[in-house]
């Protein structure tokens, strides 16, 4: 049998071999040894979505093609062979399993397949366990959603902590009993705070979670006896490694950024991918600590700060100075804008009308997020130089653009 070490290495062969960005990227490099191994550039997000044909190993009719990215921006494609994408789907059952679901359960799952890759899967993966699954959709009526549980006594629940956090304040508001045990959750962190409000109105409760990018799969699966940020990795698919922000390999228990290779990815192989994620590797533990990325999830969607970039340009009365405030009241995220003004001025909520427009009309997701409840409404703080006042780096002293309080 194959160790770890020659699958690795026989992957980045195949890739430099069989696929054209590969090819290109490591060329004039051997990949004979580990050490060669941990020379190889790292790759990311940008560099697959805008390379994805080139990526592809080969070109045969039979793959999945998905999309990523959310309703902004170029469409991100990824393809799947039909072998990957059923390892996949054995993947989210196998995790789904260890984090709590069995075959006795009724899982009440907030998504539908669409073109995101993790949908499907997860259906597909639930059916593997053998569970009954009542698909229910994304900013539905509450009042249908609520009675679509009772009536098919849903134990079980599957979703975003913003959806569940949501949930419960529409059954507070209407003298609504829900009766769940379980609740497995992704795509954004489960605080304690936010453990406890659910606990507060559904009693004992089990808790799990799934670690998870559609971009490299399933790194591990949490249960109620971990950590809120505790995951047990499942190394069978993924080899791990955590680096400092120079490149360097970190060892066991210190702190650096998660870097992915998927051994079981060959028609867009995935090695040495950036995640972005800030994490701790211990004992077959994953603690999951920040994140590098300027782009927070709000919701559990990504919040594109970025867009207020061009519109600083487009008055004279700005500095261009601006800070991004994210926090939560009531369990629900928040956002608050803080701009700099240069000189006095008479449209303030004229101008905080303009940009709340801008930012819901650029993500329709957030609109939809709001307009549902599950996120609070954008606010907008704009005074002069020697009235506002921002949160500074310790480092640099430089004005940080985003803070994140949750």
């Amino acid at each position: 049998m194959k160790n770890f070490k020659e699958e690795i290495l026989e992957l980045c062969n195949y890739a430099k071999k069989s696929s054209k960005f590969y090819s290109h990227l490591y060329q004039n490099i051997n990949i004979n040894s580990e050490e060669d191994f941990q020379k190889l550039p790292f790759t990311t997000s940008d560099m697959y979505y805008e390379n994805y044909e080139y990526l592809c190993s080969e070109f045969s009719s039979g793959r999945y093609v998905f999309s990523t990215g959310g309703t902004t921006g170029k469409p991100k494609y990824i393809y799947l062979s039909y072998k990957e994408f059923h390892l996949n789907i054995g993947a989210h059952g196998n995790s789904y399993k260890k984090a709590g679901i069995n075959k006795n359960d009724r899982v009440g799952i907030f998504g539908i397949p669409g073109t995101l890759t993790s949908e499907f899967s997860v259906y597909l993966g639930l059916e593997k366990i053998g569970c009954f699954i009542l698909p229910i959709g994304i900013f539905e009526d509450l009042n249908k959603i609520s009675n679509l549980l009772i009536t098919f006594n849903i134990n079980t629940l599957l979703l975003m902590p913003t959806d569940v956090i949501n949930l419960i304040n529409h059954c507070k508001t209407n003298n609504i009993k829900l009766h769940i045990d379980k609740i497995i959750t992704g795509g954004e962190p489960l605080t304690d705070s936010m453990k406890k409000f659910i606990k507060d109105f559904f009693g004992n409760i089990h808790f799990g979670s799934t670690y998870q990018s559609m971009d490299f799969g399933i790194i591990g699966y949490q249960t109620s006896k971990l950590a809120s940020n505790e995951f047990i990795v499942n190394n069978k698919f993924q080899f791990l490694e955590v680096i400092d922000s120079f490149g360097n390999i970190l060892g066991d228990n210190q702190t650096g950024e998660l870097v992915v290779t998927n051994l079981s990815r060959k028609l867009i192989p995935v090695i040495r991918y950036r995640t972005g994620d800030i994490v701790r590797l211990s004992n077959n533990r994953l603690f999951i600590e920040g994140r590098i990325s300027n782009t927070p999830k709000i919701g559990g969607e990504k919040f594109q700060t970025d867009i207020i970039v061009d519109y600083l340009n487009k008055y004279n009365f700005f500095t261009g100075r601006y800070q991004y405030i994210i926090s939560k009241k009531n369990h629900v995220d928040c956002i608050l804008l803080k701009l700099e003004l240069s000189k006095e001025i008479n449209n303030i909520e004229y101008i905080k009308e303009e940009l709340r427009t801008l930012f819901l009309d650029k993500q329709l997701k957030l609109k939809e997020q709001i307009q549902s409840g599950a996120v609070h409404d954008l606010e907008f703080e704009l005074l002069l130089e020697n009235e506002i006042s921002f949160i500074l780096s310790e480092g640099t002293g430089k004005i940080k653009n985003l803070i994140d309080r949750r």
